[in-house]
């Protein structure tokens, strides 16, 4: 019951996330991860993704849920996403372990979700949790890929999460390490996050104060952009691309 209202009280069951913003991403990684967790065989239903700060493992997990949520497709509908620092909160909200909590919460889903096709359970950013706490987890998670056959896991850290997690319940946990944005993809989004247009005296060293500045069209700024150090300083991180883009002002 205490599962139950926790549940109740947060907007876990997908799709009441809105899309991301100027997502980018490399499709051939988002179904290279759709075609791991279709397979038959059982035998690889868990997927780690691994990135740094800022590199888009929550929208990354956010926009595959997105797609393969849809009516019809990979996973219908049937997706729970969960952040680790509600998924704390909650647990103790409900006064028990989290895993007497996620036990119970996903012994109640799959009721519901028995029999329907392939169902997904998101578990973004487990490197916040304590080792107790991992444990906790790791327990409840080969609890409920033990009760629901059909149940395919994504599971998101900046580091490997070690200690035994090589797999859960005989099922390889897959690592799929985020790809960075390729030089064109970073340089678009920089663009569009900027809050002004760009000039040419952006890309100078030392430009000339009290001349008026000279606009730059999108594609020179690109271009521009492309040849920059800064392109490469921000190494195709999202996170950081768009943090710089914020910082150019007026």
């Amino acid at each position: 019951v205490r599962a139950r209202s926790a549940l109740a009280d947060r907007p876990w069951v997908w799709p009441r996330t809105s899309r991301v913003e100027d997502f980018r991403c490399q499709v051939t990684q988002m179904v290279r991860m759709a075609k791991c967790l279709s397979n038959a065989d059982g035998h690889r239903r868990v997927i780690l993704l691994l990135g740094a700060p800022g590199a888009g493992k929550t929208a990354t997990c956010r926009e595959f849920c997105n797609h393969f949520s849809g009516p019809g497709r990979l996973f219908g509908g049937r997706v729970l996403f969960l952040q680790s620092q509600v998924l704390r909160g909650a647990a103790n909200t409900a006064g028990g372990s989290m895993e007497d909590f996620l036990r119970q919460a996903l012994t109640e889903i799959s009721t519901t979700v028995q029999g329907q096709g392939l169902s997904l359970l998101v578990i973004d950013d487990l490197h916040i949790f304590q080792e107790v706490e991992k444990h906790e987890l790791r327990l409840a998670l080969e609890g409920a890929l033990r009760l629901l056959e059909s149940l395919r896991v994504l599971l998101t850290s900046r580091c490997a999460l070690g200690g035994g997690w090589d797999s859960l319940e005989h099922s390889k946990i897959v690592l799929e390490e985020l790809a960075t944005l390729p030089s064109e993809d970073a340089a678009e989004l920089f663009q569009r996050r900027c809050a002004r247009q760009l000039y040419k005296e952006d890309f100078e060293a030392q430009p000339c104060n009290g001349t008026p500045r000279q606009a730059l069209n999108v594609s020179s700024a690109h271009q521009l952009l492309l040849q920059s150090q800064l392109l490469k300083i921000l190494d195709g991180v999202p996170g950081r691309i768009v943090g710089a883009a914020a910082l150019v002002n007026s």
